[in-house]
């Protein structure tokens, strides 16, 4: 079916309509309204609902660097307690004796 041109065309023949849709009733127009309101309505519902999984899934995976940071370097509290850099150990050389001992784990050794 070839589309028709206004110079195809002889006369002004409402019912043909060469170059416009054809007319639906009032009824047929609010149905197709309605049906395009309805799926409008569904997707934003859907929309919201993987917002708020993506939302959950962005501030689980931050909960995780952060323990996981907890865990490789420990708490600022931690560092608050000792005074020394992390690479010097304080430890007892011996249970008995109550002396402790420092370990300068930077000092090169001959």
């Amino acid at each position: 079916m070839a589309i028709r041109n206004w110079d195809d065309f002889d006369g002004f023949d409402e019912e043909g309509r060469p170059l416009k849709f054809p007319r639906h009733t009032a009824q047929v127009r609010l149905d197709t309204i309605n049906s395009l309101a309805a799926q409008n309505r569904s997707l934003h519902r859907e929309i919201d609902a993987l917002y708020t999984a993506l939302q959950k899934a962005y501030d689980t995976i931050a909960a995780l660097r952060r323990s996981q940071a907890l865990d490789m370097f420990g708490s600022d509290g931690d560092d608050s307690e000792d005074d020394e850099p992390w690479f010097i150990e304080t430890f007892s050389e011996s249970e008995d004796s109550g002396e402790n001992t420092i370990i300068d784990l930077t000092y090169e050794s001959e």
